[in-house]
């Protein structure tokens, strides 16, 4: 029966049976054809799969023998690696892939390794001999107290800071030897391209920071705690900030500007952002470990003899903003730069406090102590050195003070304050003529030291005449309350006898005796008094001698004769005028004679 169906009934039907299955066999044909070739296919893929994992096994094991000790090893680690990347890329199998990706891992690892070694071995922290070298002036530090007022010219700016005469190629070095910076740069370009930057990133940022931290122990300057600021001496403080400003701006103008260059070289055709992202990574704990520094001597109190080098140190973050700018992206960056705003902030009101300070210290100085001698008050010399001192930081101060008319306003108020101080101890003198010269000898110190320095830009020619003025009325008070006496004596009045032309010879020899007694006891005064300033001390002779030789030479041609015969002549008229000018000669020397016992020359 089975068969019978099977049989066709007809012709008609076995034609039509034979055409189905002609018209079949073709598509079987075809996918049998094909089912063929893929596997053909299969076959060549594998065995060529197999080739690449033959290759990529040898490879791993060169890669593996390599010594690490050469920029040789380096670039033929670089070349194996980029060739196993390369064989990765084409392997599709998930099993073969996952084998070439491990091997990859151990390629990438290697090469790492390799930058690492070659940012060791290779790196050049050195500069040249007159940037590195530093000597602390210690030796040469200035008491700067108040209750010392040094005699000497106050030390300003550090003049052995020279690293903002440097050009652009002075202050740029190689810290990494040229020769392996292209390898640098293909390792890191073969691993931002394998997905591995931030392996690279650390890598690269972690060998830097060492060598940075070799770099601020070569310039040898180590963190220092508030504390410690607080409880160090002055001198000590003071030299620590001298070698700060040297330290920043040879960390600032040359380190990090060079380790700058040397990241865009490596990383600036990988990624701009990379770059950025390298530096800050590697400059930001250096720089907030510098700039703690003024922060902690802007903690301490606001003494006087701090200004100067908290100046220096204001003027170094000032003159070194634009530096700094130029490294950091203000986007990226914000943190550092505000850090470094703020620390000028904190420095310049520190500053400021010091100023307000040291206007209070010389109006609370109230001292009894006056030279003896009527010379230049200690007060004098140290507040004038001290402003003269401050005009070389005259831009800075029109910064803090609010311009320059703030300026010429602190300046103009601390000559006043000073002379009100000078004033206030003339009750010290009971000697009318000691007052006067004691005022002469400050406000002319006081005029000289503007007129021969920067303040005579700030003070102004006005009150230079304003005072030129003041020392003159001193001068001629002076001279009127220590001579007028003796030359009263010298007077025409009450020569002659009531009623006559005729001079009487008893009131003429109570006249030269009372001229003699007057200048002999203004002789030994006066010459144990000083005038300073040799000018002056000359100009004051010349104009004693002008009043009294000319007053002494006209009383002895007109009543000479008057008393010739008289018994001791010689006791009346003692001298000669040529006596009394050798002996002006001997006035203001702070070395007190006398004249007793001395008759001619």
């Amino acid at each position: 029966m089975i068969m019978n169906q099977l049989v066709p009934s007809s012709v008609a039907e076995l034609s039509n049976c034979k055409l189905t299955i002609l018209e079949m066999l073709p598509h079987e044909i075809a996918q049998n054809l094909a089912a063929l070739n893929c596997k053909d296919q299969q076959s060549e893929d594998e065995k060529e799969n197999t080739e690449l994992e033959r290759q990529l096994e040898r490879l791993r094991k060169k890669l593996l023998s390599l010594d690490s000790n050469s920029p040789h090893s380096a670039f033929e680690s670089l070349q194996i690696t980029t060739k196993i990347q390369q064989i990765t890329k084409i392997l599709t199998s998930p099993e073969k892939s996952s084998f070439s990706c491990s091997i990859l891992h151990e390629g990438m690892l290697k090469i790492e390794q390799e930058f690492v070694n070659l940012l060791f071995h290779y790196k050049q922290s050195h500069v040249g001999p007159e940037i590195t070298s530093f000597r602390s002036s210690e030796e040469n530090f200035e008491d700067l107290s108040i209750n010392s007022f040094a005699d000497d010219l106050i030390e300003a700016k550090n003049s052995q800071i020279e690293i903002g005469n440097l050009s652009a190629e002075q202050s740029v070095v190689d810290l990494v030897n040229p020769l392996v910076l292209p390898t640098l740069k293909s390792i890191a370009e073969l691993m931002s391209i394998s997905n591995y930057e931030e392996e690279l990133i650390e890598a690269y940022v972690n060998a830097r920071m060492e060598a940075i931290d070799e770099i601020l122990l070569k310039l040898r300057f180590e963190k220092i705690s508030i504390e410690e600021v607080s409880n160090m001496e002055w001198a000590k403080v003071n030299s620590l900030i001298k070698r700060w400003n040297w330290v920043f701006k040879i960390f600032v103008r040359v380190y990090l500007t060079s380790e700058r260059r040397l990241i865009e070289l490596i990383f600036g055709d990988i990624s701009k952002s990379l770059a950025c992202s390298c530096f800050s990574e590697i400059s930001k704990v250096p720089m907030v470990h510098l700039m703690s520094f003024p922060t902690t001597v802007a903690i301490g109190n606001p003494k006087t003899e701090k200004l100067f080098r908290v100046l220096d140190m204001h003027e170094t973050l000032v003159e070194m903003l634009g530096d700094v700018k130029n490294l950091y992206n203000e986007q990226t960056d914000g943190s550092i730069l505000a850090e470094y705003r703020e620390v000028l902030l904190r420095l310049g009101e520190f500053a400021k406090g010091i100023l307000i300070e040291f206007r209070s210290a010389i109006q609370s100085n109230k001292s009894k102590t006056v030279p003896a001698n009527g010379a230049v008050h200690p007060i004098t010399r140290y507040v004038m050195n001290y402003i003269q001192t401050l005009s070389a930081y005259s831009s800075t101060l029109e910064s803090l003070l609010e311009g320059t008319k703030g300026k010429e306003e602190y300046y103009a108020s601390i000559a006043i304050i000073l002379e009100l101080n000078l004033e206030s101890r003339l009750r010290f003198y009971t000697d009318e003529a000691l007052q006067n010269f004691f005022m002469m000898n400050n406000i002319f110190y006081m005029v000289q030291k503007v007129k021969d320095s920067d303040l005579r830009s700030i003070m102004g020619d006005n009150w230079i005449r304003s005072h030129n003025g003041r020392f003159q009325t001193f001068a001629m008070n002076y001279e009127r309350a220590s001579w007028g006496s003796v030359l009263s004596y010298l007077r025409d009045e009450g020569i002659c006898h009531p009623g006559t032309s005729i001079p009487s010879r008893s009131v003429l020899k109570e006249r030269f005796k009372g001229f003699n007694s007057g200048f002999e006891e203004a002789y030994q005064v006066q010459t144990g008094w000083l005038v300073p300033n040799s000018q002056l001390r000359d100009d004051l002779r010349i104009s004693t001698s002008l009043k009294v030789l000319q007053a002494y030479r006209t009383f002895v041609g007109r009543y000479g004769t008057c008393i010739d015969g008289v018994r001791h002549r010689d006791r009346y008229i003692k001298y000669r005028p040529d006596d009394l000018e050798g002996f002006i000669l001997d006035l203001f020397e702070g070395r007190q004679r006398s004249l007793h016992g001395v008759y001619r020359r």
